[in-house]
């Protein structure tokens, strides 16, 4: 109950309490941005789990914010051991913000840097090329076993 108050809110403590259901370590945890703090991070990480995960601009070091004038494609990144005003203190999180068609945070305690890709996004009629993160291709594939779970729960009436 100690490392659950230590953690912060109990949206965060959810997480915390599935998590230490499972005495395995080694689980790759996506979370959106409702759940994803950089002190759950750290404790997840320190518990030996790799977690990815949307964050929101709150959140996060000031210097990744971004205008909305950026051009879509720009990306701002950086680790650290310590990315807010949260006195946590340990795993190497990588901050990471993105322009794609809105500003996108992530964090990351399974990046060490920026490898960029490129998508293919529609523009009007047409199709271009935008740089994107890495961390966001990683992100929406582990995401995509939550909406195919959603699916087939909204599938049945409980």
């Amino acid at each position: 109950q100690n490392n659950l108050m230590q953690i912060g809110s109990n949206t965060t403590n959810v997480i915390v309490t599935l998590v230490n259901k499972y005495p395995c370590k080694g689980f790759n945890i996506f979370m959106d941005n409702f759940y994803s703090t950089v002190a759950t991070f750290h404790y997840l990480h320190n518990k030996g789990h790799n977690v990815i995960g949307t964050t929101r601009a709150n959140r996060i070091a000031t210097e990744l914010f971004m205008k909305k004038s950026e051009p879509r494609g720009t990306i701002k990144w950086r680790t650290t051991t310590r990315m807010s005003n949260e006195d946590v203190d340990g795993a190497l999180i990588l901050a990471c913000s993105w322009k794609d068609s809105g500003v996108v945070y992530f964090l990351s305690t399974c990046h060490q840097g920026i490898n960029t890709i490129i998508v293919h996004r529609k523009s009007g009629n047409s199709i271009i090329n935008v740089n994107a993160p890495e961390i966001a291709e990683t992100y929406g594939i582990g995401m995509r076993g939550v909406d195919i779970a959603d699916q087939l729960r909204s599938s049945y009436t409980v």
